[in-house]
């Protein structure tokens, strides 16, 4: 029976989260125009198949200025296109680098897969320039050996991750942005996307039962201790989310930029702090089930102290992903700040800051919040048979 409720929920749980990806997709992305530029910069896949020559010169104007520069390097090569109404055929184009970036740029060989464009204006109009290297097949290679490790290793389990975790990247991508760049309230499109995830994650991994309930309960807590600590912070430090030139472009489509760090802090802690719940909430439940006999008390007592475990090294999971991810930001905030003090109080750092920080105290609040769901959730026989197993030493005490 109980093996019969597991298939049955979650086949509904794959039902209704189909549905709701595509109903919110239909509802958040109306009247939004993606990809349909008709001027796209990439324009052929092709692979080189012949380096024609290379050319190097240095702008007269840096030489009678007497600036050192490295030489523009012009490379013309020949490619077989790969992909629409002219596969196969072969078609002459041409990589420009700059000077300045040459240190940087890596000049195209015979061999590599890359994108062009057709240029339509300037000394090189009518002519294929490239764009970029194609490196999209390179990471889906990876993203596949990922699946395969994850099967081998998890089986079962393994295949409801990669369920899961695919379900949680569509809500981001095909009903949160969307929700974004429609104007749509970011607050409230943030909040839904995280219940989403958490509920579709633990009911495709861990079933319905008692430990995904605790787990969704205390997940919920921590997010929502996460959501009033950032609108807190963003109204007491008068945050703009102007953390750098690309929000510009946001700030034209009328996007708050303000609601968009919520998302970010939200969707960014929401990871750990599920982990952190769900183990809690599992490692009690074991506890609770091979134990001869425990109260409530000794249940939530046991989840404070596997949660002081977990939080040292999920602390630093948290801060160190953030930092890792801007860290060339850092860098450069770094050689142009006039002092620590200068650097630290960049909104750019501050929000970084924030993230981390946020995603810390609501850890912190989720090890509480979970071990006292779980201890009053789980208690049952063994919560009984206390008085039972120690009978004798109560009589003994009378």
């Amino acid at each position: 029976m109980k093996i019969k409720t597991r298939i049955i929920s979650y086949i509904l749980t794959i039902i209704l989260s189909t549905a709701f990806l595509y109903f919110g997709h239909l509802y958040t992305a109306k009247n939004l125009t993606l990809f349909e530029n008709s001027g796209e910069t990439y324009s052929k896949r092709v692979k080189i198949t012949k380096i024609t020559n290379t050319e190097e010169s240095i702008d007269q104007y840096l030489l009678d200025a007497g600036i050192q520069s490295q030489p523009d390097i012009k490379i013309n090569f020949e490619a077989k296109v790969l992909n629409g109404e002219n596969k196969g055929e072969k078609i002459k184009a041409v990589q420009l680098i700059d000077g300045y970036m040459s240190k940087v740029s890596r000049p195209v060989e015979k061999g590599n897969t890359v994108y062009l464009y057709y240029s339509t204006e300037g000394d090189y109009a009518g002519t294929w320039m490239f764009a970029d290297y194609d490196r999209l097949g390179k990471i889906i290679i990876l993203l596949l050996l990922f699946f395969v490790a994850l099967i081998i290793f998890g089986r079962f389990q393994g295949i409801n991750t990669i369920i899961s975790l695919s379900l949680t990247c569509l809500s981001v991508l095909w009903v949160f942005i969307p929700a974004v760049l429609t104007g749509k309230n970011i607050y409230l499109w943030s909040i839904l996307t995280c219940v989403y995830s958490i509920i579709v994650t633990l009911i495709i991994v861990y079933g319905i039962d008692k430990k995904s309930i605790c787990a969704t309960l205390g997940c919920s807590s921590g997010i929502l201790i996460a959501g009033v600590l950032t609108l807190i912070m963003d109204k007491v430090m008068s945050l703009t989310g102007f953390v750098n030139q690309d929000c510009y472009y946001l700030t034209e489509m009328n996007i708050n930029l303000r609601a968009l760090i919520f998302g970010a802090i939200l969707i960014g802690a929401m990871g750990a702090i599920m982990d952190i719940s769900i183990s809690i909430s599992s490692s009690l439940y074991e506890v609770r089930d091979k134990a001869e006999s425990i109260t409530i008390s000794d249940l939530i007592g046991s989840g404070f102290t596997i949660g002081r475990d977990i939080l040292g090294t999920m602390s630093n999971t948290l801060v160190l992903a953030y930092i890792g991810s801007s860290l060339s930001v850092i860098l450069v905030l770094c050689i142009y700040s006039a002092s620590i003090l200068e650097l630290l109080n960049r909104e750019r750092i501050i929000v970084e800051l924030l993230q981390s920080l946020v995603g810390i105290i609501a850890i912190l609040g989720t090890i509480p919040l979970t071990s006292i769901i779980c201890g009053f959730i789980y208690r049952g026989k063994n919560e009984d048979n206390y008085l039972i197993v120690h009978k004798d030493r109560f009589e003994s005490e009378e």
